[in-house]
C-alpha cells in the first residue's frame, strides 16, 4: 500500500467530482489509486499511470497530516492546562465514548469538562450514568467551547495528528477520534502539547 497527498490540482476534480473535502488521500491497490478523503472512503478510482505526484508519501510530520498552525484552534492555555491532566494521572481513561463511566473513568473531552467544572465555582458535576454535563453526554457543551477558545462545529475537540504505531503515518482526527480509536491520554497530552 502507497499512501500520501495527492497533486492539488487532481485533488480537487476528485473532490468536485465526489463532492467531498479537497483533502484526498492516495492508496495504490494493484494498479489504481484508491481516494480516500478526510471524512470516508470514496469509490473514485483513477488509473495508476495517472500523471501524479506524490507530495508527502509517508506523512512525516504533523503538519503534512493537514494540522492547523499552533495557537488557530483553540486557546492555548487551556491546551496546556488540558494536556497537563490528561498526564497528572488524576484521570482514568474510560470506554471513549461517554464523559464520564460509571466506574469513573473518563474520555478525554470528559477531562476537558472536569477542568472546566472546576474553574467555574457553581457548575454541576459530571453525572455517571448518563455522562452528562451541562446537557451533552459525548461532545463539548457550548460554555466548554466558548470556555476553551474553540469555534462552533468543533463539539469532538481540536484536530490534532498522532503518528501511526502500525503505518508509522502521521493521522490528524479530531481529539475524541483519535480518543475512540484507543489513543492513550499520555500521547494525546503530548499532541495538544506540540500543535495547539
Amino acid at each position: 500500500m502507497f499512501e500520501g497527498l495527492i497533486e492539488h490540482d487532481y485533488t480537487a476534480r476528485v473532490a468536485q467530482k465526489t463532492q467531498l473535502p479537497t483533502r484526498v488521500f492516495a492508496s495504490r491497490y494493484g494498479g489504481k489509486f484508491v481516494c480516500t478523503s478526510a471524512i470516508g472512503t470514496s469509490r473514485v478510482e483513477a488509473n495508476a499511470k495517472a500523471p501524479f505526484s506524490m507530495i508527502s508519501p509517508t506523512c512525516a510530520s504533523e503538519r503534512d497530516a493537514g494540522v492547523a498552525p499552533a495557537g488557530t484552534q483553540m486557546r492555548r492555555d487551556i491546551a496546556l492546562l488540558w494536556a497537563n491532566a490528561l498526564q497528572s494521572g488524576r484521570f482514568r481513561q474510560g470506554s471513549r465514548h461517554r464523559l464520564l463511566e460509571a466506574q469513573g473513568r473518563h474520555s478525554a473531552l470528559g477531562v476537558l469538562c472536569e477542568l472546566h467544572r472546576e474553574m467555574n465555582p457553581g457548575m454541576l458535576k459530571l453525572r455517571p450514568h448518563g455522562a452528562c454535563y451541562l446537557g451533552e453526554s459525548s461532545a463539548l457543551p457550548r460554555a466548554v467551547m466558548s470556555w476553551a477558545g474553540l469555534q462552533p462545529g468543533n463539539e469532538q475537540g481540536p484536530r490534532v495528528a498522532i503518528c501511526s504505531n502500525l503505518t508509522s503515518q502521521w493521522r490528524a482526527f479530531t481529539v475524541n477520534v483519535h480518543d475512540f480509536m484507543g489513543v492513550g491520554f499520555v500521547a494525546l497530552a503530548d499532541a495538544l502539547r506540540s500543535q495547539i
